[in-house]
């Protein structure tokens, strides 16, 4: 989705609801998000997530680079994000083999029941606050070889144009981190659930700061990885439905 596509929400559910329904959605995924209770994104009460999902999807293309691609998988990379230059945002498109539920691929990305069955660098993964407003802190904690990162996320999943949109950011809460790990920054991670034929299509920007130069060593190494985790996620997903 290009940001020409972009659209003021409230305009866009206006005209959802409308006599004509001209922009009228109505599938699988549609109605498994207003079965969740799923709104659209609030953007008083979310501005950054807001503005950071207009922001990734208004890139250009031509200022991505691919970093690689499979039969299933385009992995690319932006090298100028306004929100940190050091380290670049991933851009991860895929199309599933077949239509997911909505909750499965909800629970794969934000619970330890599921994300470790198909992470296995995830070691603990928590809501450590959950509110009425539909916003969730997320505490997590990862084990790689050479370091432990560990995260407080403020997490929202919403109604954006015509996706559901897992919406991740660093909290701006104050924590304590754990002395043998590293606190690492998420600048976002988006999540653009989308149903196209049928089938579930997953767009997902990755930006973060993990604190550490081990990310800077090899490129090459940060994308087997990134393939890595991609498959295993698309894997999962499939399997699990």
């Amino acid at each position: 989705m290009g940001c020409c596509e972009i659209r003021d929400q409230k305009k866009h559910q206006n005209s959802y609801t409308s006599t004509s329904g001209a922009l009228k959605i109505v599938n699988k995924l549609r109605n498994e998000a207003l079965n969740l209770s799923i709104d659209y994104l609030n953007r008083d009460k979310n501005t950054d997530i807001w503005d950071k999902a207009l922001y990734a999807h208004g890139i250009h293309q031509n200022d991505m680079k691919k970093l690689a691609e499979t039969e299933k998988f385009s992995i690319e990379t932006f090298e100028s994000s306004k929100y940190s230059s050091d380290f670049p945002i991933l851009k991860i498109s895929f199309t599933l083999d077949n239509y997911v539920r909505l909750i499965t691929i909800i629970n794969a990305i934000t619970t330890y029941e599921n994300r470790h069955k198909w992470d296995s660098a995830i070691k603990i993964m928590e809501n450590y606050i959950e509110d009425p407003e539909k916003l969730k802190i997320i505490h997590s904690v990862f084990e790689y070889s050479l370091y432990k990162p560990e995260f407080y996320e403020e997490c929202v999943t919403s109604l954006f144009h015509n996706s559901v949109l897992i919406g991740v950011q660093s909290s701006k809460m104050d924590f304590e981190y754990s002395p043998d790990t590293v606190a690492c920054i998420t600048y976002f991670s988006l999540y653009f659930i989308k149903e196209k034929e049928g089938k579930t299509c997953m767009t997902v920007y990755l930006h973060a700061d993990p604190k550490t130069s081990l990310a800077l060593i090899s490129k090459k190494v940060v994308t087997q990885k990134i393939i890595k985790w991609s498959e295993n996620l698309a894997s999962y997903l499939e399997k699990t439905g």
